[in-house]
């Protein structure tokens, strides 16, 4: 909790929170109310808009591998 409201207090436009027990990535976006969770595509693909014309694409497929 301590490095959220940090990256949060910051701006920190993306926090990722990878959990390799589980196998599981938590993709969290920042916006005017603070962090709101992202969901993961089915084809386990997320998107990060870094600005208007900038996106980059990061496949999660084989991750854990």
């Amino acid at each position: 909790h301590t490095k959220y409201s940090i990256y949060e207090k910051f701006g920190v436009k993306y926090y990722l929170i990878a959990d390799p027990d589980k196998e599981t990535i938590e993709i969290y976006c920042l916006d005017r109310s603070g962090y709101i969770q992202q969901d993961i595509s089915s084809d386990n693909r997320f998107s990060f808009q870094i600005e208007e014309d900038c996106e980059i694409t990061v496949s999660l497929e084989n991750f854990w591998e």
